[in-house]
This record gives C-alpha cells, sequence and structure tokens, in this order.
C-alpha cells in the first residue's frame, strides 16, 4: 500500500517538476529597453552595521541617472551603528535618504511596517525593494525595468544568489535557487505564487490600489502577502525572469540557528499561499515523507528508482537558472541536497503545524502578526 502510494505520489510529483521545468527553459518574456520613470528603491534596515555599507556602495554604483532615482533607507529602531553609517553615504548622495521605522500599530510591525515607512517617502512611479545585507548589479533597474512592457504587469521579481564558499552554503544557495525557480516557472505558467523581497518591484499604482501594507492582512513573510493581494485583487501580472542582469546577491545564514529561524517564518508564512499553491506543496511534503518512512522500512533497492526520480525532477527544475547564472557546478551537491531538502521540508512542516510563532531580528512574531506577549495581553484584556 505504502509502496503504491509512493508510486502515485512520485509520478505526480515528477510530471509538476517536468513542467515547471519546460516553463522556465522555453518561456522568453518581451522587453523594452526606452522607458526611464521615476524609480525609489526601499531599504529596510535594522542592525546591519556589518552588511550596510556594502549594500550602499552597491546603490551608489547604479548606472541609473541619479536624478530619477531616490534611494531610501529605513533604519528598523537599530541599537547598533547602521544609522550613522546610513549617515555617512546620505551626506554624499544627494538622492539618499534616511528615515526611522517609529511606531505604526500592531498591524504594521517589524520589517512590514518598515518597509510601508519608506513608500510613504517614496516618489517612484516604480518602487523596487531590496534587503540590507544584498549587493545589486549596476544594471539592477535597467534589466528590470524593461519587463513592464506590457502596462498590466504590475510587478517584476529577480532571482538571488547566495555566496556558496562551504558545503553548508552551497546546499542553501541551490535551494534558494530551486525555490526561485519554481516560483519564476508558476508565474510563468500563469499562476503568480510568491516572489523574494530582496529583490522584488511593483509599480506604486498597483501598490496604491490595495491599499498597500496597510490593507493587507499583517504575514511574517511580506512579499508573499504583498503578491498575493496584487494578484487577486488587480489585474496586475507578475513577471519573473530568469535574468542575470536582474541578479541580487546576498550572504547563505552563517549558523544552522539562523537557517532554523529563517526557513520557520518561510514555512509560516507559506501557509497563506492560495489554495492551489497549497496543493503543490502538500505533495511535496507528502512525498518527502513517504520517502522517509519508506527508508525506514523498506529495503533500500525498493525505493530506490523513487530516489533516482526525485534526484532527476529536482536537478531539472534547478538547470535551467544555473545554466543561465553560470552556476552549474552547484549540481554536484544535488544527491547531499536531496536528505537535506527531505529532512527539513519534514521536519519544518511538523514543527510549523503546532508552534507558528517566529523570531526575526531579535524580535518575536507569532502568525498573526502581533508579539505573543503583547497578543496574551489583548486576550485578556479582550476577557476581562
Amino acid at each position: 500500500m505504502i509502496l503504491t502510494l509512493l508510486s502515485a505520489i512520485g509520478i505526480i510529483y515528477a510530471v509538476i517538476l517536468g513542467v515547471f521545468a519546460t516553463a522556465l527553459f522555453w518561456r522568453r518574456l518581451l522587453t523594452r529597453t526606452s522607458w526611464r520613470p521615476r524609480v525609489s528603491i526601499i531599504v529596510p534596515a535594522r542592525n546591519e552595521e556589518k552588511n550596510i555599507g556594502s549594500c550602499l556602495n552597491s546603490l551608489a554604483a547604479l548606472c541609473y541617472p541619479p536624478e530619477l532615482l531616490d534611494i531610501i533607507i529605513v533604519d528598523d529602531n537599530s541599537d547598533d551603528r547602521t544609522p550613522r553609517i546610513v549617515g555617512e553615504f546620505v551626506s554624499r548622495y544627494p538622492h539618499m535618504q534616511l528615515i526611522t521605522a517609529g511606531e505604526r500599530g500592531e498591524h504594521l510591525k517589524g520589517k512590514t511596517g518598515a518597509i510601508a515607512r519608506g513608500v510613504d517617502h517614496a516618489g517612484g512611479e516604480v518602487l523596487f525593494f531590496t534587503d540590507a545585507d544584498c549587493l545589486v548589479p549596476g544594471g539592477w533597474i535597467e534589466e528590470t525595468l524593461k519587463y513592464y512592457v506590457d502596462e498590466k504587469v504590475g510587478l517584476v521579481a529577480g532571482f538571488t544568489e547566495l555566496s556558496a564558499t562551504n558545503v553548508f552554503a552551497s546546499l542553501q544557495a541551490l535551494d534558494w535557487f530551486t525555490l526561485f525557480s519554481a516560483a519564476a516557472a508558476a508565474a510563468a505558467l500563469g499562476f503568480p505564487v510568491t516572489a523574494v523581497g530582496n529583490n522584488l518591484s511593483i509599480r506604486k499604482s498597483v501598490y496604491d490600489a490595495v491599499g498597500g501594507y496597510g490593507n493587507i492582512d499583517f504575514s511574517v513573510t511580506e512579499d508573499l502577502a504583498l503578491v498575493q493581494a496584487a494578484t487577486s485583487r488587480t489585474p496586475t501580472k507578475l513577471r519573473f525572469p530568469v535574468d542575470k542582469g536582474t541578479l541580487v546577491e546576498s550572504a547563505p545564514c552563517a549558523s544552522w540557528r539562523e537557517w532554523y529561524h529563517q526557513r520557520k517564518r518561510w514555512f509560516v508564512g507559506g501557509r497563506k499561499m492560495k489554495w492551489g499553491s497549497q496543493v503543490v506543496l502538500l505533495i511535496v511534503v507528502f512525498f518527502n515523507a513517504l520517502l522517509l518512512w519508506t527508508l525506514a522500512t523498506e529495503p533500500f533497492v525498493t525505493i530506490a528508482p523513487w530516489l533516482g526520480l526525485k534526484l532527476v525532477a529536482d536537478s531539472a527544475l534547478v538547470f535551467p537558472a544555473l545554466r543561465r547564472f553560470h552556476k552549474l557546478p552547484l549540481l554536484r551537491h544535488i544527491p547531499v541536497y536531496q536528505l537535506y531538502l527531505t529532512l527539513y521540508v519534514f521536519i519544518l512542516t511538523v514543527i510549523t503545524s503546532f508552534h507558528r510563532s517566529v523570531r526575526w531580528k531579535n524580535r518575536d512574531f507569532n502568525s498573526g502578526g502581533l508579539p505573543p506577549q503583547k497578543k496574551k495581553a489583548l486576550i485578556h484584556k479582550d476577557e476581562g
């Protein structure tokens, strides 16, 4: 019975990833290189003294005309040297400005509130978002804007690569390319799922049409919430090109503890995906769970074909992106990645089914957006 179920789910899994890989390999998006709107870049920063200087250097080196560019760094209540470092850049570059996130009520907490505050100060026709630990390429703005050729395109996302300096970092890098590939493939097929906020842009008119973050239910994955609101409430389209010109660089998690908090936040936020995406995720989780079960209960030779099928399907999904970004050497980690992915998908699914509070930048949030202690206080107040 278990082997029959494993076979059925395995075939469905392989078909889905095969369709995704085909969409990435064959889809070519229309572009236009002559559009030069005013652009605003919003960078939320909390305790980023180690990274913010490099990030701002990359933003200062952008090829886009400074007179058409606003770079807004939002200090999210940092207690390190982040504001001082940003202030030094602001004094040198007139198109950069530093603002503080402040307090905006329980609905706009943490990073979401910082981004919303930055948008309040933005005068651009297109808003770009990245993180303080990222490096953007010099042509990031132009290479992204060219995908707004269709007036119905309201969002354009891009890939992010992690520096692969060791096996742990390489597994994270391969995982990111895999996740981005799935999101880009879904967008190419006309079923936008999500994007990542360290490499995302949106027309200001679309952001305003959904009421901004103030009119979007809080999520610990604010980028997912914005994409879902924009694509469900308006007729806008999401473009997610596999384009080296839009590739942003970031650093991998330095420790397993940091990695755990990041992935847990993603899994908690991912529970708010649309039902179609939830079905696909359920198939992925179920297939991984069945593989773990049969590995423990059946002879290896019995399930080897299904492990091989998973390896081929996962490789096919990520291959177009690795090829386009000249990162094919990461494929040598695919065998280890199979165990890594299978274990963490199953384990984090179980954990987040019972424990949905997350930690980000030394602050705790539950799935509803309130810090746990404040939610408890509100419950007691309501009961009284």
